[in-house]
């Protein structure tokens, strides 16, 4: 089931409004998470520096590929779900 789907019946579960008020509040959850993982991801960065070789600093790199992936999924469902409010 894709979002819109799903967001389809949230609208018509809930009253006039849509669910509206719901699907606001997840949309700022969603930011809250997005911004969360953008700090998560400098502090990696910034903690990666010459000293880190090998294995390790690979390691690094692939962990911070992965939060940058799933921000941009976070990203992504927030647009969706605003357009379905505006």
């Amino acid at each position: 089931m894709d979002l819109h789907t799903i967001m389809s019946r949230v609208h018509s579960t809930f009253p006039a409004s849509g669910g509206r008020e719901q699907i606001i509040n997840v949309v700022v959850q969603l930011e809250k998470a997005a911004a969360s993982l953008t700090g998560d991801i400098r502090r990696l960065e910034s903690s990666i520096d010459s000293t880190l070789q090998g294995k390790t600093r690979e390691a690094f790199i692939d962990r911070i590929r992965q939060l940058e992936k799933k921000r941009q999924k976070i990203e992504e469902k927030i647009s969706v779900l605003k357009g379905t409010v505006n």
